[in-house]
């Protein structure tokens, strides 16, 4: 229930009693009265400027923002408009804004992808290609939260001036712009002008944003010990006295919108309540006025009506500028409380239905603009198709149009390139006119002459009463490309069945057509209208009926229609042909429907193939019989090369024989040739084993065999001063032991026998990497060789000097046991009296899985 009173009875005491009142009370009361109204009204007009003060200084952020987000909306397709494109665009933002500093695009990496500069950075932009703002607070604050995130105001190296940034998220981007507080400057100093008041913006956190001295602005002084910005930072905004730099000040803040910055708006008490010590005259001057009392007592019952009055009053004045924020506090009236709350009331519905309004008109704006496809609207005269009244920004993008061009053309000039065009789509209008709807294929032409395939929905709508064309055209640019390239590889590919050699049979369950290409027929001995003629299974049965009476693919034939395993089986014909017939399930959307047979004659291949192993046949026994030959020769011609040695020995060694010197002489000779002899029997004979004789591989250590061959040739090496290396570290290989030794054995050996001439004799044992695979070498600094004899050293019995030593047997072993573990020699010299070095790799199996089986 209200507690407030009635109007009526209030002037009617008022009036009674103060007829009764002296006239000092008289005065008095008339002193505080107008005091306390022009404090009051100083207080009401101190928060209407800082509220004034504050929306605009919203709008002009809130501007910003929305120009912001209208920038992101049409860069949104930006494979469409292009890199060039978007950048004319951020310098056409920086030269009609000339509060923007600086505009970067983004990504979501915090890089630069799009910039512009105002022309009073000393920066180019291609200072700025790829430069990385992910370390500011203000990019990460945006892209974790979301949302458009303001920066600290700051002092801008580039003008001087006030400066703010701002992080706008976007779907792929983050726009950063940088813009002067000059606007905000104007509105500050607009305010100013005329009073002797002080203007302060703070941020959250108490601290000085904006002072009227720039030089104080820059330096973040902190505003939060006053008592109204205490109150402030606890959202109490309003009016109070406090005291600053010795003075009794007034203070007003109130918050700007969008941000969560505060105004303070700073007086002297004196200079903001000067109309009340002008009251102190009137005061005395009451006093003497006796006869003026029922004049005072009637202004002040008005002046206290008047006042009741006033936030009515406000409220009415705000609500004729559609500002419906004003808060009406309670009034002591009853009928005065009635009003106030009808005005609540009816500012709170309009306020309602304003952001419904808004809403809607927003979400309309995304749903239009939004999408990826060309909208148009267009108003329907006399049933005739007329311009358009609304399209979307897609529809300009896409056309190389703006709206203003686009709105004195209809849809018929957009499509009708020939009198044909022209009649279909006046066909589809009638079409539309009759059944609401329509979908049809068309062509735009866009600004450049350019003809963009669409397909385009049309419906019949109602905008105010009037009857309207809703267009939506969608491009299909990419699906036409599809489909010609669909129909090319169609084409390919019938030229391949139809071309191959293969006989190729497809038998679709689902659609029981037969598929049949030139060679099968050929093969199998029909006709394509023989084949028409068919069911699967009859087909089927031809092709069993053509195969070997003997053949097991005839009794599968049939079952592999509905199988859905591969098969790949080798056939014989009746007529002694041999195929290899390979089927498999043709499948759609990954269900089985139906089967695909191919047929190759393999007739030629398989008589090479016999003709082949009948050749490898023989020749692995000629080999055998090769190495058996080779075998004995060697082995047979030891025992009259013993006894012709034996004879010589014995005749040599009797006493009672005195041979003459030259004969003695002979026989030195021939006991040293069969001695050479026997050697080259005997290498003749390991050379024969090797690979006869296998034995079972095993895991090597490379660093044991060394130090085995060293141990072996510790005198010579001794001998000869030679320096003997190897790396610290050699592969485990899996292989012949004894082969291997000999190998290492043979290639050191040699590098002894011809680097011992030298004056440092040096040989270095190691491997190396080329081409990813592991090459094993043996260096030294010899005599060397020339390189066109390189294939000669490895020969049977080839020795490039005669005067040196060995058989020239040696390294052809070494060969054939590399050749038997699958890999590689050769030498390498850069010539006489330059070294050689003698190379070698293995098969890949000499590699696998070594460590774990040399550790077992």
């Amino acid at each position: 229930m209200s507690t407030a009173t009635s109007l009526r009875n209030s002037f009617f005491w008022y009036f009674t009693i103060s007829s009764f009142l002296l006239i000092g009370v008289i005065g008095f009361l008339s002193y505080f009265n107008i005091s306390g109204r022009i404090r009051e009204n100083v207080e009401l007009k101190n928060n209407l400027l800082a509220h004034s003060l504050a929306n605009d200084i919203s709008s002009e952020l809130s501007a910003t923002l929305n120009q912001l987000t209208q920038l992101d909306r049409i860069i949104h397709n930006r494979a469409i408009i292009g890199i060039s494109s978007i950048n004319a665009l951020l310098d056409t933002i920086l030269a009609h804004s000339p509060s923007y500093e600086s505009l970067f695009i983004l990504n979501q990496s915090g890089k630069v992808e799009y910039l512009s500069l105002c022309e009073n950075q000393k920066s180019k932009k291609t200072d700025f290609i790829d430069f990385d703002f992910s370390y500011l607070p203000v990019f990460k604050d945006a892209v974790d939260k979301k949302t458009p995130v303001w920066s600290d105001v700051f002092i801008s190296v580039v003008t001087g001036k006030l400066s703010l940034s701002l992080a706008l998220p976007c779907d792929q981007d983050v726009i950063l712009a940088t813009f002067n507080l000059t606007h905000i400057d104007s509105l500050i100093e607009k305010i100013q002008s005329g009073n002797d008041m002080v203007t302060l913006l703070l941020d959250n956190n108490g601290i000085m944003l904006y002072h009227p001295e720039e030089t104080e602005a820059g330096q973040k002084i902190s505003m939060r010990t006053l008592p109204p910005v205490q109150d402030a930072l606890r959202k109490n905004f309003g009016t109070q006295l406090f005291a600053m730099n010795g003075l009794r000040c007034v203070g007003t803040t109130t918050q700007v919108p969008l941000t969560n910055w505060i105004i303070l708006l700073a007086q002297t008490e004196k200079n903001a309540y000067a109309p009340v010590e002008r009251l102190k005259p009137i005061f005395f001057i009451t006093a003497g006025l006796a006869v003026l009392l029922s004049l005072l007592l009637a202004q002040v019952l008005s002046r206290r009506v008047t006042s009741s009055l006033a936030h009515l009053r406000i409220a009415a004045s705000e609500a004729s500028d559609a500002r419906y924020s004003v808060t009406i506090p309670p009034q002591k009236y009853s009928e005065l409380e009635e009003l106030a709350k009808g005005f609540r009331i009816m500012n709170k519905a309009i306020e309602e239905r304003e952001r419904l309004l808004r809403q809607s008109r927003e979400h309309y704006l995304t749903l239009f603009n939004g999408g990826c496809d060309a909208i148009f609207v267009a108003e329907i005269n006399n049933n005739q198709q007329g311009i358009f009244i609304e399209v979307n920004q897609v529809a300009c993008q896409k056309l190389g149009y703006t709206a203003d061009e686009l709105y004195d053309m209809t849809l018929t000039e957009l499509c009708a390139a020939s009198p044909e065009e022209q009649e279909r789509l006046d066909l589809f209008h009638h079409y539309l006119l009759s059944k609401g709807s329509v979908l049809y294929e068309a062509s735009i032409i866009a600004k450049d002459n350019t003809l963009i395939p669409v397909e385009i929905h049309s419906h019949l709508i109602t905008i105010y009463g009037n009857r309207a064309v809703l267009s939506v055209a969608r491009d299909i640019t990419q699906r036409k490309l599809a489909e010609q390239a669909l129909v090319e590889s169609l084409s390919v590919l019938e030229a391949i069945f139809n071309s191959t050699a293969d006989a190729i049979l497809v038998l679709d369950t689902d659609t029981d057509t037969i598929h049949a290409n030139p060679s099968f027929t050929a093969m199998f001995g029909c006709s394509d209208l023989q084949l028409d003629t068919l069911t699967h299974n009859d087909i089927l049965m031809m092709i069993s009926s053509k195969l070997h009476p003997e053949e097991p693919y005839r009794n599968t034939l049939i079952q592999l229609l509905n199988s859905t395993n591969e098969c790949r089986n080798s056939i014989t014909l009746a007529d002694g042909r041999s195929l290899e017939a390979f089927s498999s399930p043709l499948m759609r959307n990954t269900i089985p429907c139906g089967r695909v047979w191919s047929f190759r004659d393999t007739t030629e291949r398989t008589r090479y193939a016999q003709e082949r192993e009948e050749l490898i046949a023989q020749l692995e026994q000629q080999n055998i019989e090769l190495e058996q030959f080779t075998y004995t020769v060697s082995h047979d011609l030891k025992s009259p090369l013993i006894t012709i040695e034996g004879f010589l020995k014995v005749i040599k060694a009797d006493k009672s024989i005195t041979l003459p010197p030259k004969v003695s002489d002979f026989i030195d000779r021939m006991l040293n040739a069969a001695g050479t002899m026997q050697t080259l029997l005997h290498n003749l004979l390991h050379l024969a084993k090797i690979g006869r004789i296998n034995a079972k591989p095993e895991c090597i250590s490379v660093k044991n065999i060394l130090n085995d061959i060293i141990n072996l040739h510790e005198h010579r090496i001794k001998e000869n001063n030679i320096s003997l290396t190897f790396d610290d570290s050699f592969p485990i290989i899996f292989g012949d032991k004894d082969r291997l030794f000999e190998v290492f054995l043979n290639l050191i050996d040699n590098a002894i026998k011809f680097s011992r001439s030298m004056p440092s004799p040096a040989i270095h044992i190691g491997t190396r990497q080329d081409s990813g695979q592991c090459v094993f070498f043996v260096r030294d600094n010899g005599i060397g060789i020339d390189m066109k004899y390189r294939d000669k050293v490895f020969g049977l019995f080839d020795k490039l000097s005669v005067s040196s030593e060995g058989t020239g047997i040696g390294l052809a072993i070494v060969k054939r046991v590399i050749e038997h573990h699958g890999g590689h020699i050769w030498v390498e010299s850069e010539g006489p009296g330059t070294g050689c070095t003698f190379c070698f790799t293995l098969s890949d199996d000499a590699f696998v899985q070594n460590e774990e089986k040399y550790n077992a």
